[in-house]
């Protein structure tokens, strides 16, 4: 298993996939995935390194709240979290997104 997981870091011809563990979880690097948003290709191998690896984790990213919305969209369905649940006072935005499902 851990073998497995681990030759899969070449697998991915746009970036680097890091397994952080042998059961679950990779980050993903070599990578600007606002810079990626309009990329088939690149979402395509991302998309397969979430199926892959069932969690992903982008580091180092600069997204503001459109980009973040534009790219979480491309693998499904958003759900925005009502703001009035949230214990932040009114000077800061916050908007959560959840994918419920992945786009085939």
């Amino acid at each position: 298993m851990v073998a497995a997981a681990l030759r899969q870091r070449s697998d991915y011809p746009h970036f680097e996939v890091r397994p952080i563990s042998p059961a679950i979880g990779a980050e993903i690097h070599g990578i600007d995935i606002a810079a990626a948003l309009d990329n088939d290709a690149i979402i395509a191998d991302i998309r397969r390194a979430l199926i892959d690896h069932l969690v992903v984790f982008f580091r180092d990213q600069v997204l503001d709240v459109d980009s973040h919305k534009a790219f979480s969209q491309r693998f499904g369905a958003l759900f925005e979290q009502d703001r009035k649940s949230t214990r932040l006072n009114s000077s800061h935005q916050i908007i959560s997104y959840a994918v419920f499902c992945l786009k085939k």
